[in-house]
């Protein structure tokens, strides 16, 4: 996808997982429709609507960086990082 900087997923699509987010995209110029339509793909995939996020990649740097609640409880639960290009998720 087009402008994808970052992709984890959580919660409903990972064992394990209590976050309330299921899905995060991180990045910017992403298109709607295309971000409609994956989203429309894997409710019908896993047969359950998902609860997810859109948020440009400076939001997201800025979150992590005060350690936003919403951030961190997506990373502190069980999770998994499907699309990294900067690497801002690696395990030091």
């Amino acid at each position: 996808m087009r402008g994808l900087r970052l992709a984890i997923i959580s919660g409903k699509l990972v064992v394990g997982s209590s976050s309330a987010v299921d899905l995060l995209l991180v990045g910017d110029d992403m298109s709607a429709v295309t971000i409609k339509n994956l989203i429309k793909r894997i409710e019908k995939d896993k047969k359950n609507e998902i609860n997810y996020a859109v948020i440009t990649y400076d939001d997201f740097y800025y979150r992590m960086s005060v350690k936003d609640r919403f951030i961190m409880d997506m990373i502190r639960n069980k999770h998994s990082v499907l699309v990294d290009t900067e690497n801002i998720m690696r395990k030091e």
